[in-house]
């Protein structure tokens, strides 16, 4: 959820350095999570689509926060800002 907060917070700012390493860690949470729910990931193993679909909703909020911060680099190039504070 906070990843996802930030992702509003970065949306449209000049923060792209803040905003490409938030997409590696979105992109990582997602690859975790479908490690997690397909062979498992340090002895755990998710099974099905969680109790009240909290992992289709994780995917979701993953992807969500994935595609704002993207959006933020795009919109930010399209300025020419972006300088790194």
């Amino acid at each position: 959820m906070g990843s996802w907060l930030l992702a509003l917070l970065l949306a449209g700012s000049r923060f792209r350095v803040l905003a490409a390493l938030g997409v590696a860690v979105e992109l990582g949470a997602i690859a975790g999570l479908a490690v997690a729910s397909t062979t498992g990931l340090f002895g755990f193993r998710e099974s099905g689509f969680g109790v009240g679909g909290q992992i289709l909703a994780a995917y979701g909020t993953e992807s969500l926060a994935a595609l704002l911060l993207a959006a933020s680099l795009v919109l930010t190039r399209r300025r020419g800002g972006g300088s790194a504070r």
